[in-house]
C-alpha cells in the first residue's frame, strides 16, 4: 500500500489525501512476532509498502483481551467488503459510551502504523454513537497490490499518550499524517500494565482540601478485515435457503418462516421476499414471514433473495396443512403382451389410483434412461430391437406426490409383414369383374373368387368386411360363412367356418339403400402350403328368405398371406 498526498502541499491549509491501507503480520507457535521494516519516504508524502496478494490469517494483535465485566463494547467495519484499486474507502467504529479511540493498521510487512488519531484528526474523547473515517479534509484512498487487509479499533476510558510509541515522538507527522509504530512490544507492554488496571488514581478538591478517587478503568478492541482485488470478479449469486415452524401445521395456525440460512459467497443479501402460495406473487418481505393457512392440503413456498449487487435466486418447498397427502399408486396394462419389434404397442395407465384424490398426470419411460418418452394415460409406442425392455410409468396426484412403476416387456423378433390382395369378383354368368368388392343378389353361395399367388405362403388368412341388408334387424341368427377352397381343377384344397354370430354393426350406406348391418372376421387357412398358383374361395352363407344382398363399395374379401 502507499500513502500518498493529492492537491497542494502539506504546508496549505487546504489539501486532500490519500490513505491507502495495507495490514500484515505474522503468528508463529501461537506468538505473534512483528517484522522489521524501514518505510521509505521521497519528501513529497509518498510511501510505498507492498502488500502480501496471499491473504493473512485473522491476527492476534499486540493487545490482550479486555476484561470480561468491561462496559465498554466498540466495533469496526468499512463501507465495502471488497475494494477494487483506486477505489476510496470509508472506516466506521461505534462506541456504546464515551471513549478514547486509536485505530491501528497493520501493514503486510508487519509495521504497525497508527492511522487514528492522525494528523487532521485529533486524540479527543469520542462520544457514544457510529462515526466515520475520514472527517477532515482528507480522503482514504486503496491502492495496490492486492491482498487481505486488516484493521484494530482500541477504545478505553483512560487516555494513552500514543504519541510516545511512534516514531519521533516529538515530531509525529514528520514523515507522515499517519506515524510509525516502530515497538509494538512497548505499546503491548503499556496496555497491559495501564489499560487493565481495574481503576485510575485521580486527585482532586478544594484549595483546603485534597481528594483521592478511584476511577474504573474499561476498554475493548475490535478487528476487521478486507479484501483488495485488482478488479471486481463476477458477482456470484445468493443461496436462498429457509426453514418452517411448525412442521407440519394445523389449519388456522400460524407458520414463521424463516431465510436467515440464506447465504451471500461475495457480498450480503439485501431483500427476501416470500410467495406463501405458489401464484408468482410477493406476499411478504424481510428475513422473517408469517402466514396462516385455512384448509388441508400441500401449498407451495417460494424465497427469492437479492445481494448488494443485484443477483437473485429462489427456492420452494412445500408445507402439508392438516393431514398428510397419501401417495398415489401407479399401475398400468399393455397389448398386446408379447409384442414383436417394430410392432405397435398401447399402455394404458387406467389402473393407477389416488386413495385421497386423482392422479394428474402419467408420464412414460419406454427406454429405461430416467427421462419421460411420452405422457397421457393411454400412450402407443413401438420398440425398434428385440429383447427385454423396461417400461416405467410415473404418476402424480392434484396435490403432488408421485409414485413409480414398473415392468419388463418381452420383445420378439420382428414378424413377416402380411401382403394383402383383392380378390376377382365373377358374376353368375362367368363374366369377371376386377375389383376387391362383391355386388349382386345371390343365393346359398357366392360366385368363385379367384386368386394368383407367385409362391406358397407360410401363412394365409381370408380377411372379411361385409355389409348387408336385411338380416333380420342385425340379430345375427345363421351368420356362419362356409369356406371352400379349391384348385383351378375343382379339386377341394380345404373347408371351414367362420361364426359372426352377434357381431353386425348397424351402419348406414348408400350401397344398401339405407341403414345395412356391418361384420367383420378372419378365416385362418390351415394348410396354407397346399395354396398354388391359381386358386379358387367360394363363400356360403345359408340365408334367410334368400334376400342378402353385399355393398358394392363396402363388402370385400381379401387375402392376406407372408412367406
Amino acid at each position: 500500500m502507499s500513502y500518498r498526498r493529492i492537491g497542494k502541499s502539506l504546508r496549505s491549509k487546504s489539501y486532500w489525501l490519500v490513505l491507502l491501507v495495507g495490514l500484515a503480520f505474522i503468528v508463529t507457535s501461537g506468538t505473534l512476532v512483528i517484522a522489521e521494516q524501514e518505510t521509505g519516504y521521497d519528501g513529497a508524502g509518498e510511501f510505498v509498502l507492498a502488500a502480501n496478494g496471499n491473504g493473512q490469517p485473522a491476527p492476534l494483535m499486540i493487545v490482550p483481551r479486555p476484561p470480561k465485566d468491561s462496559g465498554l463494547d466498540v466495533r469496526i467495519w468499512t463501507n465495502k467488503k471488497v475494494y477494487r484499486v483506486n477505489e476510496n474507502a470509508r472506516v466506521f467504529f461505534e462506541l456504546n459510551k464515551s471513549a478514547y479511540v486509536y485505530i491501528l493498521d497493520y501493514t503486510p510487512q508487519g509495521d504497525v502504523r497508527l492511522i487514528y488519531p492522525n494528523k487532521w484528526e485529533g486524540n479527543q474523547k469520542r462520544s457514544p454513537g457510529t462515526h466515520s473515517l475520514p472527517s477532515g479534509n482528507y480522503q482514504l484512498g486503496v491502492t495496490g497490490p492486492t491482498g487481505t487487509e486488516y484493521l484494530q479499533a482500541l477504545a478505553t476510558t483512560k487516555k494513552i499518550d500514543i504519541y510516545q510509541f511512534v516514531r519521533n515522538p516529538n515530531n509525529p507527522f514528520q514523515q507522515s499524517g499517519f506515524p510509525v509504530v516502530p515497538d509494538p512490544e512497548n505499546l503491548k507492554e503499556e496496555i497491559q500494565s495501564g489499560l487493565k488496571a481495574k481503576f485510575g488514581l485521580s486527585i482532586g478538591g478544594e484549595d483546603s482540601k485534597v481528594k483521592f478517587q478511584l476511577t474504573p478503568v474499561e476498554w475493548d478492541t475490535d478487528f476487521y478485515n478486507f479484501d483488495v482485488v485488482s478488479s471486481y470478479p463476477t458477482n456470484q449469486p445468493p443461496t436462498a435457503r429457509f426453514s418452517y415452524s411448525p412442521s407440519n401445521p394445523s389449519s388456522g395456525e400460524r407458520v414463521r418462516f424463516d431465510g436467515s440460512a440464506s447465504s451471500d459467497p461475495d457480498g450480503r443479501i439485501v431483500r427476501w421476499e416470500w410467495d406463501f402460495d405458489g401464484n408468482g406473487t410477493t406476499d411478504a418481505s424481510g428475513r422473517q414471514g408469517y402466514n396462516t393457512y385455512y384448509g388441508s392440503g400441500r401449498s407451495r413456498i417460494r424465497l427469492t433473495v437479492t445481494d448488494n449487487d443485484g443477483a437473485s435466486s429462489s427456492t420452494t418447498k412445500y408445507i402439508q396443512v392438516g393431514p398428510s397427502n397419501r401417495t398415489p399408486q401407479a399401475d398400468f396394462d399393455y397389448d398386446p403382451r408379447n409384442p414383436s419389434a417394430g410392432e405397435s404397442v398401447r399402455f394404458d395407465g387406467s389402473l393407477s389410483s389416488d386413495p385421497d384424490g386423482r392422479v394428474v398426470s402419467w408420464n412414460w419411460d419406454f427406454n429405461g434412461d430416467g427421462n419421460t418418452d411420452s405422457t397421457g394415460r393411454v400412450v402407443w409406442t413401438s420398440f425398434g430391437s428385440s429383447g427385454s425392455k423396461r417400461v416405467q410409468l410415473t404418476v402424480r396426484d392434484n396435490q403432488g406426490a408421485t409414485s413409480t412403476t414398473g415392468q419388463t416387456v418381452q420383445v420378439a423378433t420382428s414378424r413377416p409383414r402380411f401382403n394383402q390382395e383383392g380378390a376377382d369378383d365373377y358374376y353368375s354368368n362367368g363374366s369377371s369383374r376386377n375389383g376387391w368388392y362383391w355386388h349382386r343378389n345371390f343365393g346359398t353361395y357366392s360366385r368363385w373368387t379367384w386368386y394368383s399367388l407367385s409362391s406358397r405362403p407360410d401363412k394365409a388368412y381370408l380377411n372379411f368386411d361385409l355389409l348387408v341388408t336385411n338380416q333380420e334387424g342385425g340379430s345375427g341368427y345363421d351368420s356362419v360363412l362356409e369356406i371352400l377352397i379349391e384348385d383351378r381343377n375343382g379339386n377341394t384344397i380345404e373347408r371351414g367356418s367362420v361364426d359372426l354370430t352377434n357381431t353386425f354393426r348397424p351402419q348406414y350406406s348408400g350401397d344398401t339403400g339405407g341403414v345395412g348391418y356391418e361384420a367383420s372376421g378372419s378365416y385362418r387357412v390351415s394348410n396354407p402350403g397346399s395354396l398354388r398358383d391359381g386358386f379358387r374361395v367360394r363363400i356360403e352363407w345359408p340365408p334367410r328368405n334368400n334376400s342378402y344382398h353385399f355393398g358394392t363399395r363396402r363388402s370385400a374379401v381379401k387375402l392376406a398371406y407372408e412367406h
